[in-house]
């Protein structure tokens, strides 16, 4: 849906986009590859749509993109700054070797 709809995502509630927010988040901690990659597309689909609609002078995602109030009136950091940050630590800090499915690689990469 993020893919093929970006546009509707960047006009969605505050709190339903917090939703959406929390359903990427747990997709990319999620142990199966394909849960991952479905949500690094849609990632990659909302920074792609914000960074066309800025490039023609249009708001993008808006404030959703560099930051927002929650209904408690918490600032909460925007998408973009939140998930670069997020992939940077799992780049940076997350052994995989101890991940069972990157386990499992280094076996099918030593066998060959």
């Amino acid at each position: 849906m993020l893919e093929v709809y970006p546009e509707m995502v960047a006009q969605l509630s505050s709190e339903a986009f917090a939703h959406v927010l929390g359903t990427l988040d747990f997709g990319l901690h999620h142990q199966d590859i394909e849960v991952v990659d479905m949500c690094l597309r849609a990632l990659k689909a909302l920074a792609s749509y914000h960074y066309k609609e800025t490039g023609s002078g249009k708001v993008g995602l808006g404030s959703q993109a560099t930051g927002y109030q929650d209904p408690d009136g918490r600032l909460q950091e925007g998408i973009l700054s939140r998930f670069l940050r997020l992939l940077l630590q799992f780049l940076l800090f997350v052994d995989y070797r101890c991940n069972g499915r990157f386990m499992m690689i280094d076996e099918i990469q030593q066998t060959f």
